[in-house]
C-alpha cells in the first residue's frame, strides 16, 4: 500500500492575515516578546539584531493593536543595563501606545552593581514612560518538607535594590513558584516577601 507522509505541524503567525489573533483567538489580551539578552541598546534575541527583530515583530503588534510585553535575561541569558542612554535606546526600538512594560527575568550572571545598575535605568525609563510597568521575576525557594525560603540570593539582591531606589514606583515582583492548591506557593511566597521586606501583595504577581 502506499505510505502517507504526515505533513508537520504548521506554524501560525501571532498576527497579520489568517494568523492566530484575527481568525482564531480574537480575545488574546496581550503577548510576551522573550527574551532579549545582553547590554541594552545592543540586545539580541537569540542571535537576532534588536532593531531587526523590533522591526519586524513589534510593528506587527502595533498595527494590529496588540497589546504586548518586552521580557528579558531567561533561564539561558542575562540583561544589563549600564547606563540611562542604553535604556533610552532599548525604549526607543521596542515601544509603541500598545507596550505594556518590560520584565527583567533575573535567574543568574548579574553582579550586585550590575542589578543596582538596571534598576536604576528601570526607573529612568519610568521617567521617560509614566505608564509601563516594571516587573522583576525572580527564582524562588523551597524545601521537601512543604515549606518555603523565599527568594535566593540573587532575588535578595535585586528586591533590595528595588527598594533601595525611590524612584521607580511603577514595579512588581514576579515570583516564580508552582502552585497546587488555593493555599499553595504563591500565596506562600508572596507572604513571605511582604514579611521580610515589607512590600505589599499589590507589588508581587
Amino acid at each position: 500500500g502506499r505510505v502517507r507522509r504526515r505533513r508537520p505541524g504548521r506554524r501560525r503567525r501571532i498576527v497579520g492575515s489568517g494568523s492566530l489573533y484575527s481568525n482564531y483567538v480574537h480575545n488574546l489580551s496581550a503577548v510576551t516578546l522573550a527574551f532579549a539578552t545582553g547590554e541594552c541598546g545592543s540586545e539580541n534575541w537569540g542571535g537576532i539584531p534588536g532593531a531587526t527583530f523590533a522591526s519586524v515583530n513589534v510593528t506587527a503588534l502595533s498595527n494590529a493593536g496588540l497589546p504586548y510585553v518586552v521580557s528579558t535575561g531567561g533561564a539561558a541569558g542575562s540583561f544589563t543595563c549600564g547606563s540611562t542612554s542604553g535604556m533610552a535606546a532599548f525604549l526607543s526600538r521596542y515601544y509603541t501606545p500598545q507596550m505594556l512594560g518590560v520584565d527583567f527575568d533575573i535567574e543568574g550572571g548579574q553582579s550586585q552593581a550590575q542589578i543596582n545598575a538596571l534598576v536604576a535605568a528601570a526607573a529612568y525609563g519610568q521617567s521617560l514612560h509614566p505608564s509601563l510597568r516594571f516587573s522583576f521575576t525572580l527564582a524562588t525557594l523551597a524545601a521537601s518538607d512543604g515549606s518555603y525560603g523565599g527568594v535566593n540570593s540573587l532575588g535578595d539582591m535585586v528586591v533590595k535594590a528595588v527598594k533601595a531606589n525611590p524612584s521607580l514606583t511603577n514595579y512588581t515582583i514576579n515570583l516564580m513558584v508552582m502552585d497546587y492548591g488555593a493555599a499553595g506557593p504563591s500565596i506562600e511566597m508572596a507572604r513571605l516577601l511582604r514579611e521580610n521586606y515589607w512590600l505589599p501583595f499589590t507589588r508581587s504577581d
